[in-house]
C-alpha cells in the first residue's frame, strides 16, 4: 500500500533527515554596521544579486572585496588564486586577479567572470561605534595570528615612527647598506633588551640571510665589522610585505585615533562649557 512505498522510498533517500539553524536578526553582530558597496558596473544585472562569488583577501585595500559573477574551482582559478601578490602593482594587474585565461570556462565567459574589486564605504547611517568595535576585532585577530607565528630565536618586524629606520625595526642597521642588519654584542645586548607589544610587530619569523655569490655586503660600509658580527639582510619581498602590512594597520588605527581624538575634543569642549557657566554664576 502507500504506506510501504512511503517506507521504501525512505529507505531508498539518500538525505534522511534535515536540520535547520536559524539565525535570528537579534543575535546577529553588528547589525547597525551599514555600508555602500562601490566598484560596480552601472547596468541591469551587474550590482551584487549578479554576482555570486565573494572573496576577501588581506592584501586588498582596507574595506574592500573581490567579486565575480560565477563561482569556479577548476584547476586553472585555484592555480592563478595562489600566485603571489605583488605589492608594486595595481590591482587591474595583479596576477591574481587578473582574466583567467586558464579558466576551463573561459571561452565561454571571455572576461565577463573577471574579478572586480568592491569596496565598502560608510553610509549617513552608520553607527561610528561599531566601527571602532570591529576594527578593534580585526587587531585583535591579527595579533592572535601573529602569536601562532612568533618563534624563539627568530627575528621579526616592530613597526616604528623612527625617521632613520626603513618603517620598522628588526637588528642594528649596518650604516650606509641598505636593508643589512647586525645582531647585537654582548656588550649591548642588556641595553637592547625590551619587551613590545605583539600588537606592534608586524612580521614574525622573517627570513634573514648572510652574503652569499649573489649578495653581498656594498663595498662602501664597514665590511670587517658587519661580518664579523654576522650581517644579515632582508629580502626585498619580505620588506614589501612588511610596509603593507604596517600601511593595513596604519589605516585601522588612524580610524580609531582619529574617532577617539573627536571624542577628546568633545569631553574638553563640554568642560569648557561647564567652566564657563561657573564662572557666569560666580
Amino acid at each position: 500500500g502507500a504506506g510501504a512505498k512511503h517506507a521504501k522510498c525512505e529507505v531508498l533517500a539518500k538525505v534522511k533527515s534535515r536540520t535547520y539553524h536559524v539565525h535570528r536578526d537579534e543575535n546577529v553582530k553588528h547589525r547597525g554596521l551599514k555600508k555602500v558597496a562601490t566598484g560596480f558596473e552601472k547596468g541591469p544585472r551587474n550590482g551584487i544579486m549578479g554576482h555570486y562569488n565573494i572573496r576577501t583577501d588581506p592584501k586588498l585595500p582596507h574595506c574592500c572585496v573581490v567579486v565575480r559573477r560565477i563561482p569556479c574551482a577548476c584547476i586553472g582559478c585555484r592555480a592563478q588564486l595562489k600566485k603571489e601578490w605583488d605589492s608594486t602593482l595595481p590591482f587591474a594587474e595583479q596576477p591574481r586577479y587578473k582574466t583567467s585565461t586558464d579558466c576551463q570556462m573561459y571561452e565561454i565567459f571571455e572576461g565577463h567572470n573577471d574579478w572586480k574589486l568592491i569596496c565598502l564605504v560608510d553610509t549617513k547611517d552608520s553607527v561610528i561605534d561599531l566601527n571602532d568595535e570591529v576594527h578593534e576585532l580585526i587587531l585583535q585577530g591579527i595579533t592572535e595570528r601573529l602569536a601562532t607565528r612568533v618563534e624563539a630565536g627568530g627575528y621579526g618586524a616592530v613597526s616604528t615612527d623612527d625617521p632613520e629606520a626603513d618603517g620598522y625595526y628588526v637588528l642594528n642597521r649596518v650604516p650606509l647598506a641598505k636593508r643589512w642588519y647586525t645582531r647585537a654584542t654582548k656588550s649591548d645586548k642588556e641595553s637592547l633588551e625590551t619587551t613590545v607589544l605583539l600588537s606592534h610587530v608586524v612580521f614574525p619569523n622573517m627570513s634573514l640571510t648572510g652574503e652569499s655569490d649573489t649578495q653581498t655586503l656594498p663595498s662602501n660600509c664597514n665590511r670587517r665589522a658587519a661580518q664579523q658580527l654576522g650581517a644579515v639582510r632582508v629580502f626585498e619581498t619580505e620588506h614589501e610585505l612588511i610596509l603593507d602590512e604596517i600601511s593595513r594597520r596604519d589605516a585601522l588605527e588612524f580610524l580609531d585615533n582619529s574617532r577617539a581624538s573627536d571624542d577628546k575634543e568633545t569631553d574638553s569642549e563640554e568642560e569648557d562649557d561647564d567652566s564657563d557657566s561657573e564662572d557666569m554664576e560666580e
